[in-house]
């Protein structure tokens, strides 16, 4: 059995992450959406002007289906003032199976459970502080997998890349 990361929303005070990956999830442009200010590798960095005037950047990786009609996952990676930690936001489409959850693993290691915190019209989120072992696997990795269920139960493995993570990281000060 997969070991759990996060299921607390005691970021709440920073929905700009929950907002931001939700518009960087769909394919329909938001105002929250702003171009990248930076690439390292397959991840970018973008920076938005939160409510209180300050500018809050993040990293973040999208994985579309195929044919690039619809997300499939986005990874959104944000430092907050109140944690050491940085915080992910998890971001998969509307039509998952819940009860399972979700699992990422890096480089074929066991597997860490996600618990669904959130589905809007825009997909269903996890926001964790990631986990020392999780930030050193993704920091060392090569490549990762977030893994879903369909409405049948059928398992849906979405490979990402952790290629330029560190820099990126390493960006947001």
């Amino acid at each position: 059995m997969p070991h759990s990361i996060g299921n607390c929303f005691r970021f709440m005070p920073f929905a700009l992450a929950l907002i931001v990956a939700a518009a960087l999830f769909t394919a329909e442009p938001a105002h929250a959406q702003s171009a990248p200010v930076a690439t390292f590798g397959d991840w970018a960095k973008s920076c938005e002007t939160g409510e209180s005037g300050r500018k809050e950047c993040f990293v973040f990786q999208n994985i579309k289906t195929k044919d690039g009609s619809r997300g499939m996952l986005n990874l959104t990676v944000i430092k907050v003032p109140q944690t050491t930690k940085p915080v992910m936001v998890v971001t998969v489409p509307l039509g998952i199976f819940l009860p399972r959850g979700l699992s990422m693993s890096v480089d074929g290691a066991k597997p860490s459970r996600i618990q669904i915190q959130i589905c809007s019209t825009s997909g269903c989120q996890s926001q964790f502080e990631i986990p020392d072992a999780v930030l050193h696997a993704f920091k060392g990795g090569l490549k990762g997998i977030v893994t879903m269920y369909d409405p049948s139960g059928k398992e849906v493995k979405v490979p990402f890349s952790l290629r330029g993570f560190t820099k990126a990281l390493a960006s947001l000060g």
